[in-house]
């Protein structure tokens, strides 16, 4: 039984060096997603306190570039690479101390992703890879324009999950994007002062990306 493992094990190992070194490489990336976002802010002004939710949705577009197989041990690899995203048809939903809400759906977003990402390749043609990761983020998020509009921010640490598809030089990512440490604030006023973090952010986007090898 042993013997079969060996041998089993050495037919298999050099397969899996060469997909290896058929993904490593820098990748240009872009795709589709969609956006959640919520921010809770408070103000104190003259002995009362004002509570401010606002909550946020939009279709994002992600534009990256990445280094596939930075570092690799067998089957154990480590990506790492940065990704632009831009946002557009955000609708912004905002609540001050009570059920009134004012909605706006003419907004858009800018913002940046830095990560590193761990995996482990499964197959040996057509390399399928696990992928969890964690690195900074910043999003800015504008909701309407002139005199009405505001500009609202979210960043701090982010963790990853996706799974690589690798089909030669095209490989096709299925992610999600989501907050692990964040902080927040807006230009939105409540009352005369501005506005202070209540409780920590909140962001999600999930979609799918498509790599091409340079």
């Amino acid at each position: 039984m042993k013997q079969r493992s060996l041998l089993l094990f050495i037919l298999i190992a050099p397969l899996t060096v060469i997909a290896q070194q058929e993904r490593k490489g820098w990748y240009a990336a872009l795709g589709p997603g969609y956006g959640s976002y919520t921010l809770d802010l408070y103000n104190y002004n003259g002995g009362a306190s004002s509570y401010a939710d606002q909550h946020f949705t939009e279709p994002v577009i992600w534009l990256g570039i990445e280094k596939k197989s930075v570092l690799q041990r067998s089957r154990f690899i480590l990506d790492a690479g940065g990704e632009l995203t831009g946002g557009f048809a955000l609708s912004t939903r905002s609540t001050v101390s009570g059920p009134s809400a004012d909605k706006k759906s003419n907004g858009w977003s800018l913002g940046v992703h830095g990560l590193v990402k761990a995996g482990y390749t499964l197959g040996t043609q057509h390399i399928i890879v696990p992928l969890l990761g964690a690195g900074p983020y910043f999003i800015s998020l504008q909701t309407g324009s002139g005199d009405e509009g505001y500009s609202s921010r979210i960043y701090g640490a982010q963790g990853y999950a996706g799974v690589d598809f690798v089909l030669k030089r095209i490989t096709v990512t299925p992610q999600v994007h989501f907050g692990i440490a964040s902080w927040g604030n807006s230009d939105k006023q409540i009352g005369k002062a501005d506005n202070t973090q209540n409780g920590q952010p909140s962001m999600l986007e999930a979609g799918i990306k498509v790599a091409l090898k340079l």
